[in-house]
């Protein structure tokens, strides 16, 4: 099994989990920011290996990895930077929808806690795999909806984890292990329950500070703040 490292910005991860070095706010002097990603498709590259991949949007781009040394590190000092008004990265959903184990994470700031707005989400309505402030709170909320009602919804909930202004390394894992959920590299909360993105039974598109409910629920707002290093893994990685 991978272990879960909540690495430096622009540090490429290791296969030993360490206390995360405090993520300073990144300068933008040297590299401009990526502001204001209008449903773009992130499509830079890809190189494959045999074994474990991972999907990776730090300095946005996207690779396969068989071995956590093989990932060069991100050029420092560029972040994708959403203003929360139609702002956000579209992700091509068959990367997705088979996924019977994976492990989501990323650093994420949010400027504010914005009505149910999202670091990551997949699928559609009712058939959805999340990863959200919920509400206007600091609560962190992540959520695997199988179908409509409560009853096919499963959620993680960290209360008061988050902070404004600051960044935070946020990691969700699902799988046959269950669903775990880890903050700055320190195991936060669980569930048992043993699906992935395949359990959703969706084959939307992932997407970086949008709600996949937006159009049954428009109320759900676009993420206001910053993110870098975004990876998504095929197996289930632990701080084990």
């Amino acid at each position: 099994m991978n272990k879960l490292k909540a690495h430096s910005r622009d540090e490429a991860p290791s296969s030993k989990l360490q206390a995360p070095e405090k993520h300073q706010a990144p300068s933008l002097k040297s590299g401009p920011s990526l502001v204001n990603v209008l449903a773009r498709r992130l499509v830079f590259g890809s190189w494959s290996f045999s074994g474990a991949w991972c999907l990776v949007l730090g300095a946005f781009f996207l690779a396969q990895l068989s071995t956590l040394h093989a990932q060069p590190a991100a050029p420092a000092n560029r972040v994708l930077q959403l203003d929360g008004t139609n702002s956000y990265v579209e992700l091509p959903g068959a990367v997705f929808t088979n996924l019977t184990a994976a492990t989501v994470e990323g650093w994420v700031k949010w400027e504010e806690f914005r009505q149910h707005s999202r670091f990551f989400d997949f699928g559609e309505t009712n058939r959805a795999f999340d990863i959200q402030n919920r509400a206007r709170t600091r609560n962190l909320h992540f959520t695997i909806a199988r179908g409509p009602g409560a009853s096919n919804a499963t959620t993680v909930i960290a209360t008061n984890a988050l902070v404004t202004n600051e960044w935070c390394h946020v990691a969700a894992v699902s799988g046959p292990g269950g669903m775990q959920l880890y903050l700055n590299g320190v195991w936060i909360g669980s569930n048992a329950y043993q699906g992935s993105f395949a359990a959703t039974g969706s084959r939307g598109n992932g997407l970086l500070g949008r709600s996949v409910w937006k159009r049954l629920y428009p109320g759900d707002q676009d993420f206001k703040g910053q993110m870098d290093e975004v990876r998504v893994w095929n197996v289930e990685r632990s701080a084990d």
